[in-house]
Order: structure tokens, then sequence, then C-alpha cells
């Protein structure tokens, strides 16, 4: 190419950058030319790119459109009078020597000479903006020293990556944001009469997580998020956690929208959903309050089939008061002891005894006064501050125990309660492990309470949750078992020491009762759980508790939750007493043996119920004493002339006679993996007694006694 045309090959290239990006007018046709490189990277960059010296007046070489937008600039010249053709022009006077520090201390600090910071800018209109700035040093052989930049607003950045990735609908920061610039009076709605801010959960979501699986769980969120823009087209909308989202809606579209969405998961997935609006004026209160008042309506249309979606309303407002409150004020009320720890007693119903106790909290607090758990504690779970609570009041049984160790008084177990969320912890059982070292507690006497609602993350995490409480020396209780979200499939898959009944199963008493306990007990002992039905009231509801085996009881038969030692006063009032260590070990052994079972001699057994009549004889000394026998035991007496049970007792420990040798001899030669037999004659009738030893603890034993007839 002819130097003439090669000039003018140039002045093209160069009339070409001029119009499409900034370039300074200092540069040779040479340079103008080198920079075509960096042109093409900058149509690729979403931000602003520029490109100065890196030496002395830092002269601005070049920029792309974007930088423009940024600065708020209508052309090129007008960006380049405002900031003076330098980058010194371009950041906060305030903030010029120290972001020009920081980046020459990042490109002398690595062998890759980039850099990364944040700085003001002020621009053209005014407007305070905070930039994000990623440099790098070049020594370009045409340009000499100068830096290569990537800027963009800091606000728009977090906007364009707060995108919720399963939905694509906006994350829960993004949509705040938004949701601020409303409240504050920003001009860009529709109607100076405000908007509703609409709260949706899916009722029982984890639910269907747990029937269809996760990936179909998945699948049915990214329908709903479709759904959403459907039903309110236009409208920003958000998933803030799982089965929770927020929609930004016109008051005549509001009720509607709700309508059509409800009906759609309704008869197209079977789900069904709950719904709470908030009439959100201009400035008015803060974002996250803003969504707190919808979702307390929400929260009071849940489980309302009819009446899905509520209104929030001023007598709402106290709910959300106290709220706040209890959220600013859990470390104040554990530090300050409003936070008192109560307890329930648990007695065991084969020897009448208490066995342990619940240990529950309550609250007493100076403004809001006496609460208990129903208030707080969700409160502090949907804060995921429920953590301190559970760990105080692991902490505060501890140190009774450990009171009453240092004093010679009875140890006896405590179960404490765990939330779904303290496994959320990190190194949850090294914290649980440290509280009871520090008072030298032993393992075995905390139980740990946790519900099946806790299950429904991850299985397997949660399975070698379980496995580890047991390899750490915990047994671990399965709460609320009949509350409305167990399975068969939950006893399958977890393993569990004691299955607590809940008490709606005896409140809501009725003809199927009876058998619906009596078939979980089967269940329990067949599976090698014990048993325990909480919300035993009366004598009637206790005594058929023992007859179809189930080891303990707990309930205002016993006491009331109460402090400890008003307890304690309470049960010595009623004639209660603690158990031993000697009496739980004797009576654990004891509580293998399935009542109901067709075949009682073995400990396992498929049968739902027996007619069989059997007993339990304990042994002291030699000294019989019968410490159970069913209803067909108890008339099995009766047909061979024996009046109760404290009459054959007299007869069995009356050396004189007849049965006593007859009885003894079997006695001594029954084994836990062997029955003895004992064959007799009464009153002309044949009949044969099976004797199995279930429990032995120092002088204590104990045999299981069935009798049929012999053949």
């Amino acid at each position: 190419m002819a130097p003439r045309e090669m000039k003018t090959e140039h002045a093209r290239i160069a009339g070409e950058i001029i119009r499409d990006q900034y370039i300074a007018d200092s540069l040779t046709e040479q340079e103008q030319q080198a920079l075509l490189k960096y042109q093409k990277l900058a149509d690729w960059i979403p931000g602003g790119f520029f490109i100065y010296r890196a030496r002395g007046d830092e002269e601005i070489l070049f920029a792309n459109r974007q930088m423009l937008a940024i600065y708020e600039c209508d052309s090129y010249a007008e960006f380049k009078r405002y900031v003076r053709g330098s980058f010194r022009y371009m950041v906060d006077p305030e903030e010029l020597q120290e972001s020009e520090t920081q980046i020459w201390e990042q490109i002398n600090s690595g062998s890759d000479h980039f850099d990364m910071l944040e700085y003001h800018i002020v621009t053209a209109r005014g407007h305070v903006r905070k930039i994000e700035d990623h440099g790098r040093y070049i020594v370009d052989p045409e340009l000499g020293e100068i830096f290569a930049v990537y800027i963009m607003d800091v606000k728009i950045r977090d906007a364009s990556r707060n995108i919720d990735r399963l939905t694509g609908l906006f994350g829960m920061k993004r949509f705040l944001t938004t949701l601020g610039r409303l409240t504050e009076g920003e001009k860009s709605w529709k109607s100076d009469a405000g908007f509703d801010l609409i709260y949706i959960d899916v009722v029982n979501f984890k639910l269907y997580n747990r029937d269809h699986g996760h990936t179909a769980g998945d699948a049915f969120l990214r329908s709903m998020a479709k759904e959403i823009h459907k039903v309110f087209p236009g409208q920003y909308a958000s998933r803030f956690s799982a089965d929770q989202f927020y929609v930004i809606s016109s008051p005549e579209d509001t009720v509607s929208g709700i309508r059509r969405l409800h009906d759609y998961l309704r008869e197209n997935m079977q789900v069904e959903i709950c719904a709470g609006i908030y009439h959100v004026h201009h400035e008015d209160a803060k974002p996250v309050i803003v969504c707190d008042r919808a979702k307390i309506a929400g929260e009071k249309a849940s489980g309302d089939f009819h009446r899905y979606y509520r209104s929030f309303t001023k007598s709402m407002e106290a709910e959300l008061s106290l709220s706040s409150y209890l959220c600013a004020h859990i470390n104040e009320a554990i530090q300050k002891g409003w936070i008192r720890t109560w307890y329930q007693p648990i007695g065991r119903t084969l020897s009448g005894k208490i066995i342990g106790f619940e240990a529950l909290a309550r609250w007493e607090d100076p403004t809001y006064g006496f609460m208990t758990p129903a208030a707080f504690i969700p409160v502090l779970e949907e804060n995921h501050l429920i953590h301190e609570l559970d760990m105080h009041m692991l902490d505060s049984i501890c140190r009774m125990l450990s009171e009453r160790q240092q004093c010679g008084a009875k140890l006896f177990p405590v179960s404490c309660n765990l939330s779904r969320l303290d496994f959320e912890v990190e190194n949850l059982h090294d914290k649980i492990n440290a509280i009871l070292a520090r008072y030298g507690i032993p393992h075995e006497l905390i139980h740990i309470e946790i519900t099946e609602s806790v299950l429904f993350g991850s299985e397997e995490e949660m399975r070698e949750h379980i496995a580890r409480f047991h390899r750490d020396g915990y047994h671990v209780w399965m709460d609320d078992f009949g509350s409305g979200y167990s399975s068969l499939n939950t006893l399958q898959t977890f393993d569990f020491d004691v299955l607590k009944m809940d008490m709606q199963f005896l409140h809501k008493e009725n003809a199927k009762t009876p058998m619906i306990l009596a078939s979980i007990v089967n269940m329990a002992k067949n599976l090698g759980i014990s048993t325990l039905a909480e919300g035993v009231e009366t004598r009637e509801q206790y005594d058929f508790l023992r007859t179809i085996g189930c080891e303990r009881v707990q309930g205002y038969l016993l006491s009331k939750p109460l402090p400890f030692e008003e307890c304690y006063d309470t049960l010595q009032q009623k004639g209660f007493i603690l158990e031993s260590t000697g009496d739980r070990i004797f009576y654990d052994q004891i509580g293998r043996v399935n009542f109901l079972s067709a075949h009682p001699m073995e400990f396992t057994s498929v049968k739902a119920e027996s007619n069989i009549p059997i007993a339990i004889f304990e042994y002291v000394d030699g000294h019989q004493h019968t410490i159970y026998a069913n209803d067909a035991f108890r008339s099995y007496l009766h047909s061979i002339g024996i009046g109760d049970l404290s009459e054959l007792d007299g007869i069995h420990n009356d050396k004189k006679s007849s049965y006593y040798g007859m009885v003894r001899d079997a006695i001594y030669k029954a084994d836990a993996d062997k029955a003895s037999i004992c064959d007799f004659v009464n009153a002309g009738i044949r009949g044969r007694l099976q004797f199995r030893k279930v429990a032995e603890w120092q002088n204590r034993k104990a045999y299981l006694c069935a009798s049929v007839l012999a053949v």
C-alpha cells in the first residue's frame, strides 16, 4: 500500500473509532490502530470499559459507549469535558489518592498485574454512584504503560447477580431492593394509590418432596414460577425460600390473580396454597417489615382451604411487633434469665416410678409477661435463632444435673428438643458434647427429641446425624409421632430408641383409639423401639397404656410442666418416687417384651395382638412379686380358683404350697435364650406354664410367664 493510501486508511479507521467510541485526540495514527484490539474487546463487555495512561496526567485514551451511561453524559464530547480527559477526574476527589494507592499496591504485589477495588464517582447530573473497578496494567509496544479497566455500577452488579437460579425469578436481595425503591416513592409505579404485596406459600411442600422426590419438587417450583408470571404479567416476583414466593401486584388484579393461581395448582398439581396480602403505600415501612406483614396475613390463612388468602389487618401488627421484639432480645433473655427451664415428669407404667423428665422452655419477659413456647419458638425458627435457645436449654439441663451430682442426689435422664434448624449449625455434635463435658454429665442421661418434620431434609445427612448421636452415647426419640406427618417409611429409614406418641390420640379419644394405640405399640416393639404416650390425664388412660405394654407416660396425671423444685414437690405429694439406676436398667430389659404378641416368649413377632394369658414375675432374693398381668391372665387365675395377683404371690411364696417347688424349679431353669416349662393339674384341669428370664440386675430377676393348656 502506498504511503498516501496508508495515511487515508488510518484516517478511515480513526474516524470509525471516533464515531463509535471515545478516543483521545493526542494519539498518532499508529497508536489509534493499536487500539483496534481493545475496541473489539470493548464490544463484548457489558459494563464500562476505558484505557488510560499509567503515568503522567493519566490521560484517557479510549472509552466505550457504556461509559456515557455510567457518567450520565449525552455524548463523548460531554464525557471528555466532564472528566477533563483524565482518570484523575473520574473518581470522587476525596477517594482519588486512596484509590490510586490501592491500584499500585495491588499491581506491585502480584505477577498478574491486576487490581480490583471500589470507589465512588459523581455523575455529570450530580448523582453519586459506587463503582466496582477491575483493571490490568499493560506495557503496550505502541501505547506504552497503560491501564485497561472494566467498571460497573455496584447496584446494577448486585441486581444482575441476584437471580433465583431455579425459577429465574428475582432473588430476595434484588426483590427487596426493588420493593425499597417503590416504597420510597419512585414514580415507576403506575398509581399513586400504592400497590399490593402478595405472599404465597405452598401448603405442606415437604410432603410433596417426600412423595414425589426433590427433582419433581424442583420441576413443580419452576412451573409455579411460570404460572405466577402468567397470572401477574409484567409484575415483580421473587422466590425467597424453598416454597415461599412474593409478588407485587396492582390492587385490582390481586384477588383474581391469587384465585387463578390457586385453581391452577389445585387442578393440575393437586397442591394447595395460602396467600397473604399487604397494601403498600408510598413511603411505607421498610421492605423487610412490609414482607413480614404480608407473610403474617398468609400464615393466618394456612390450613384453611376455603379462605386460603387473607389481608393484613391492624390486629396482626401486634404479632409483628412481638416477633421483632423476640428476635432483638433473645440473647438478653438468655443472659438475664428471662428464659426458664421447666420440667415435666415421665413415668414408667410397670414400676409406677418416675423415670425422667422432659425440659421445656418458658419465657418470663418484663415487657410481655409469661410466654409459652408457642409464642416464641416459631419466631426463633423462622429467623434462624432457635439454636441459641436450644443450646441454652441443654446448658441449663446439664447445670441442674451437675448440681444434683455434687450434692449426691439421684440423677435421672432428661430429654431435650432439637429444631430442624439446629442441624444446620456447624459442628453441632461437638458443641453438644462440649456442654456435657463442661459439667461432667454422662451422655446416657441426655435424650435427644426430634420431630419427623426435621427428617424432611437430606435423608442421608439425617441418618448420619442420628448415627453420630448413637455413637456418642445419646438416645434419640421421635417426638410427636402421629401429629400429621408421620409415616411408616420414617420408621423404616431412621433408627430411634423411643417413639413418642402424640397427645392427639388421647385428646380425640373414640372407639378406634385403643386399636390405634395398641397397633403402634405392637409395631414399635417388633422394631425394637420403646414407646411413650404424652398427654395422659386420667388413671383409665394410664391403666390401658400399661396393659398394652406402652412403657412410659407423660402428662398432667403425673404433673404439669413446672420449675424443677415445684415439679419435684408435686410428685412427692402424689406419692411418686424417682427410679434408681438399677430400676432403670432392670425395667428397660423388661420393656423388650411385647405383651400383644401371639408369641410372647419371642422378643420379635409379626402378630398384632394376643389373648394368651401372660404375666411378669419379679424375684428379689427369692421372693416373688407379680408386676404385670394382662386381662387374659387374670381371667385364667379366676378359672383355677385364684382371686387376684396378691393371692397368687402368696401361693408362690409359701414353701408349704405344692406349687412352690414346682414353680421354683421351672423358674430357675429359665434363661434369656430358652423358655422352661411347668406342667400342673388344678381342679382337674391340666395346664402348662412357660417361663423365660427377661431381665436381671444384681439380686433382682424378672421372668415372663405365659399360660397355655397342656397338650
